[in-house]
């Protein structure tokens, strides 16, 4: 049908990408959801019609090494995503905190995609107004 697959993968970024070479794939591409593999497997996962988004997960310091991929990734290949309703930016860079959930849990919603934005083009040294415009066509070439 053609439609964008989302792959979420963990650790096993070698295995991903020995199956999607030999797999049938969308032809308008598919996304890596919160990309976490290596620099050196982009433009490899890239070949094969890969996205990747920007998870504000990274921004938490422990996560601190990933950043350095998202500076690379190619612009038209970036997305963003909040992962709400789990995950809320960390620390000060939780800009629109809700109350905890009813088991105590903290709570994540997707106004703090203007978070996410704004740290990957901090990150990318690139004014938000420019970054902005290229995600969008992104995310319309992916998914519409």
């Amino acid at each position: 049908l053609n439609r964008a697959a989302s792959i979420h993968c963990v650790q096993a970024w070698g295995a991903l990408h020995e199956v999607l070479k030999k797999s049938a794939r969308p032809a308008r591409g598919f996304l890596l959801h919160g990309y976490a593999g290596p620099l050196e497997m982009v433009k490899n996962f890239a070949d094969l019609g890969a996205y990747f988004s920007f998870n504000i997960q990274l921004l938490e310091p422990r996560h601190a090494s990933r950043l350095n991929t998202f500076r690379h990734i190619p612009t038209k290949r970036l997305l963003v995503e909040t992962d709400a309703p789990t995950k809320p930016p960390a620390g000060t860079r939780n800009r629109f905190p809700l109350p905890p959930a009813a088991d105590g849990s903290p709570v994540n919603h997707p106004a703090n995609i203007a978070v996410a934005y704004a740290a990957l083009a901090e990150l990318r040294g690139v004014p938000l107004d420019l970054l902005a415009p290229q995600i969008e066509q992104n995310f319309r070439r992916l998914f519409l």
